[in-house]
């Protein structure tokens, strides 16, 4: 191979690597906002349903937050969400179990872009209310 070949495609190299490393970096962020994401909309799941199922007397609200924290302790999330629960009435007149969690991005490179916030609403029936009666046939 010729000396001009070799300082060719050293050239080539120079000059493409970097932007490889700048996409797979990207990549890797991404999928680390993703990863953060559907940890945060697990977490927030598993407390709307601890709180569905918790009678009313037993504070379902307070029960729906203590869960989505302890679900975010228990698989390591490097944020502190802010956790709203509330009891509202969904388009059928039923009681649901509304849990909504919000926290800051936790990037590796930040190069999804800052600021970013993760956010994961979930609504689930209140199952303590009376399920409606079936139409007879």
């Amino acid at each position: 191979m010729s000396r001009s070949r070799r300082g060719a495609e050293a050239l080539e190299l120079a000059l493409t690597l970097p932007l490889l490393l700048i996409q797979v970096s990207g990549l890797i962020d991404f999928g680390w906002v993703y990863y953060q994401q559907s940890r945060l909309h697990d977490a927030v799941r598993f407390g709307a349903r601890a709180g569905a199922v918790t009678l009313q007397k037993n504070n379902p609200l307070g029960r729906a937050t203590l869960a989505t924290t302890e679900h975010l302790t228990a698989v390591g999330v490097p944020f502190t969400p802010t956790i709203t629960s509330a009891f509202v009435t969904d388009g059928t007149g039923d009681q649901v179990v509304q849990v909504h969690a919000e926290a800051p991005y936790v990037g590796l490179w930040n190069l999804v872009g800052a600021p970013y916030a993760l956010t994961a609403p979930v609504a689930l029936r209140n199952e303590e209310q009376p399920l409606p009666p079936r139409p007879r046939s």
